[in-house]
């Protein structure tokens, strides 16, 4: 990305319904903003004041680009789940239309991945040696 002020995925969206049959509200730029990279270097207009008084919808659409400044990434760092197809190794999976967190939506697909990284974190972390009542306190 040499000279691109940010890079993104340019999915398109479709009119249509999403998560729990809510209509799925197209606008330009949707489902670009979820997965960005910035070159800080060259992204001189996203300043803090620009951030602090931009409206979501301002921010999501990358309002402070043109088209011709905003960069592609590969498709699989943002894959739409359920919407488009599975990459042999996607990067981000991008649950869109509601994801294995809700009971209803265990059977989208990657759900057994996302099942088990969940799970993954929520083990407790191992100590290498558990503290005695006599050891210090560190803190």
């Amino acid at each position: 990305m040499p000279s691109y002020p940010t890079a993104a995925n340019r999915h398109e969206c479709e009119p249509g319904l999403k998560f729990q049959g809510m209509p799925q509200t197209p606008y330009g730029r949707k489902f670009w903003s979820p997965v960005m990279l910035f070159n800080c270097e060259h992204c001189t207009a996203l300043t803090p004041e620009f951030v602090n008084t931009a409206t979501g919808l301002e921010l999501h659409q990358f309002r402070w680009l043109a088209d011709g400044e905003i960069g592609e990434l590969p498709p699989e760092w943002n894959v739409l789940v359920g919407v488009q197809e599975l990459p042999s190794e996607p990067r981000v999976l991008h649950y869109t239309l509601g994801g294995p967190w809700f009971d209803d939506c265990r059977t989208m697909p990657e759900s057994g991945r996302w099942l088990e990284a969940r799970a993954a974190m929520n083990l407790p972390l191992p100590m290498e040696q558990p503290l005695s009542p006599a050891s210090p306190s560190h803190g």
